[in-house]
Formats: structure tokens, C-alpha cells, sequence
């Protein structure tokens, strides 16, 4: 593996015809890549143009540009004109993939190398090295291609079951077939991160069909925190379709714990992005902490509801809850609410909207669509 200096930023890559992983340094900047011999980093394909992109340094930060190349440079499976690079970064220029390496990062990063501990009982059912390895090419291929369909679950407001929105509670892919992708997708890599970023973008994209209505979207605790998460989010809401509306999801429990704070609030706030503090299941007195950073939307968590109708204690949690989000001008969302007796509990507890297999189990963007134009004809006809 070539040495490279330390604090120098590096691209890694797998040679075309195999062998050793190969880094080569970024230096000096501007740095070149394409076909011609001219260039700091040559490309040996028809595919690439002779000077295809370059790698400079701006305000401190690395970022790299596409210099008008006929097939594109792409950056996390996104095709780019410029973007900033960030530790971990997945680059494609043709068929040669590069991982992105700041040559700062002394702690242990999100990336998407990760060393697989021989003393880990997961590591043990993994194989040979190299089905982690496939498996790793398998998923940054996914990302690149961007082979993701949205699931959605509706969000149902109890009192007139009406639909708040929709809640993408997940994204059908073809990983999780080897032991090797169960590890990864059980990790926080910065794949992983990755793959959460595209789920959402493509859950913007994708909902279209279904007209005015918000989109609660999930954000993982690992997320919080990284520089570009705020960018992100703020381009993901310039792509969101007329009449919907963005409300981001993030589990309570990380929202203090991390560098999500009153600015990063009012950034997301002047970008038309509501909050949903999802996973609730404390008292009235962590809302209380909560309040340098109020939401519009508190999602209970299914273990405070579901079997909610038969215990007691928990009734009164929930009411707590409630009652001191009502004060807020919080709106409760109950999640779990798999059968009707919970339903109606929640609805005398005085839960604004509910979500679980009650209201409708999570479906593709086309069944959900199709099953909004039954319900719209079907009240065309009670109307006539």
C-alpha cells in the first residue's frame, strides 16, 4: 500500500485488474484527474475524459469538480458539478471507484472500511475476507445506481381519520442476503450514513404521486453531528414537491446528546423542515428539557403503546404526555397501534394522530397513490 505523509488528503482505489489497494496523494492542488498523461491521477479508460475532474482546496475545505466530463463525476452515487469532499467519501469517475481520505482524522471515523474484530462472534459466521469485500462492492453499487423503492406507513389523525402523512419507515434493497451484509447494515459506517441520505432523497422523489402531505422522514443518531448533515437537509427540502412538507425524525434520545442544538433548529425551521422527536418514551419532564429545542410532532414509541388498552400505568404516562405537550402546542403521534382497542385508547387519551398496522401497514408510494384514488372516487360517489 503506498505510504502517504500524514495530514496529506488521499484517494484510495482497487486497480482494474487486481491487486493491493492503491493510494495516491492529492498534492500538489489543484489535483487532476482524467486520461491524459498530464494529469496528477491518469485514468486509463475511454470512459473518462482527458481532463475529467480536479480536486482543489477552498475557505480550508477540500472539494472537487467535474470540468465539464462527457459521462460525469459522482459523489455518493449523486452526480456532481462541485461538491465538498468529507472523510469517507465513495467518488466514481467511469468504473474506478475512489474512497475519499482527509488525512486529518486520527479518531475512529464513520467510514466505509471497517475492520472486522476476529474476536466478534458475528465475525466468525462472515467466510473469507473477501465476502466482505463483495459485499461492500455490492452496496456502494446499489448506492451509485441508487436501487432503493420507498415503504411508507400513513400517519392517521385519530380523531378524524383523516392522513396527516406518511412515515418511510424503510427502503426495499437487495442487501441483507449474506451474513456479511447483516454486519455491515448492523454497523455505523459511513456507508450506512450513506445509505440513509439516499433513502430520503429518494423518498422526496418518489412521493410525488401522492399530492399534498408531509413526509416524516427518519435520521439516525449516527448522523448527528457530521458537518454536511445540515447541507444535506436543506437540499433535500429543495427538492420536495408542491404542497409536501418535510418533518425529520430523530430519535429523542440523541437529541441533546449531540451537536443538534437551537441553531441547527432555526436553520432547518427557515428551510420549511418540521421536527418529530421519534422513540419517545420518557415523562413530561424530559419535554421539559426538550424545550431549547421544541418540535412540532412527539412520536411515542411502540413499546409505551401497543397492549397500551390493558395497562394501566402506562394510560397515565401517556395522558402526562399529553397534557404537557398540549401546553407545548406539541402534536402526539402514537406509534404501534396495531389493533383497535389500542386505537380507541389513544384516541381518549387524547393522541392526535396514530400509526401501525390499524391504519394501514407500510406499502410501496404506487399502492399507497392507487389507494388514494379508490378512496377519493369513493367519495365522489357518496358525494353524487
Amino acid at each position: 500500500m503506498n505510504d502517504i505523509e500524514p495530514g496529506v488528503p488521499y484517494l484510495e482505489h482497487l486497480p482494474k485488474h487486481g491487486g493491493p489497494v492503491r493510494r495516491a496523494a492529492i498534492q500538489p492542488l489543484p489535483f487532476t484527474l482524467g486520461r491524459a498523461d498530464s494529469t496528477h491521477l491518469r485514468i486509463d479508460s475511454t470512459q473518462v475524459s482527458r481532463e475529467h475532474a480536479s480536486i482543489v482546496r477552498a475557505d480550508g475545505e477540500i472539494w472537487i469538480k467535474d470540468l465539464g466530463s462527457t459521462n460525469g463525476t459522482f459523489v455518493n452515487g449523486q452526480r456532481i458539478s462541485e461538491a465538498r469532499l468529507a472523510h469517507g467519501d465513495i467518488l466514481h469517475i467511469a468504473t474506478t471507484e475512489f474512497t475519499y481520505f482527509d488525512g486529518q482524522t486520527s479518531k475512529v471515523q464513520p467510514v466505509a472500511t471497517q475492520v472486522v474484530d476476529p474476536r466478534d462472534a458475528r465475525a466468525a459466521q462472515l467466510g473469507a475476507p473477501t465476502s466482505v469485500l463483495r459485499s461492500v462492492r455490492r452496496f456502494q453499487e446499489m448506492l451509485l445506481n441508487r436501487c432503493l423503492r420507498t415503504v411508507l406507513a400513513p400517519v392517521v389523525e385519530i380523531q378524524t381519520d383523516e392522513v396527516l402523512g406518511y412515515a418511510a419507515v424503510g427502503a426495499e434493497h437487495e442487501l441483507g442476503r449474506s451474513p456479511a451484509d447483516h454486519y455491515l447494515l448492523a454497523g455505523e459506517t459511513r456507508l450506512t450514513d450513506r445509505l440513509s441520505e439516499m433513502a430520503r432523497l429518494l423518498a422526496v422523489e418518489q412521493a410525488a404521486p401522492l399530492g399534498e402531505t408531509r413526509l416524516f422522514l427518519p435520521l439516525q443518531a449516527a448522523e448527528l453531528g457530521h458537518a454536511a448533515l445540515v447541507d444535506s437537509l436543506c437540499a433535500l427540502a429543495s427538492a420536495v414537491h408542491d404542497g409536501q412538507r418535510l418533518v425529520l425524525e430523530i430519535p429523542e434520545h440523541a437529541v441533546t446528546a449531540t451537536a443538534f442544538g437551537p441553531a441547527v433548529r432555526e436553520c432547518l425551521s427557515n428551510e420549511g423542515i418540521a421536527l418529530a422527536y421519534a422513540e419517545f418514551r420518557s415523562g413530561k419532564g424530559r419535554l421539559a428539557e426538550l424545550a431549547d429545542v421544541p418540535p412540532e410532532f412527539i412520536k411515542l414509541d411502540r413499546s409505551l403503546i401497543s397492549g397500551l388498552a390493558a395497562a394501566s400505568p402506562r394510560q397515565n404516562q401517556v395522558r402526562e404526555i399529553v397534557q404537557a405537550c398540549n401546553e407545548q402546542g406539541v402534536l402526539v403521534i402514537a406509534a404501534g397501534i396495531d389493533h383497535e382497542d389500542d386505537a380507541e385508547q389513544c384516541r381518549e387519551l387524547g393522541c392526535h394522530a396514530g400509526q401501525g398496522d390499524w391504519f394501514g401497514p407500510p406499502a410501496s408510494v404506487a399502492a399507497l397513490a392507487a389507494k388514494q384514488r379508490l378512496a377519493s372516487a369513493g367519495a365522489l360517489c357518496g358525494a353524487q
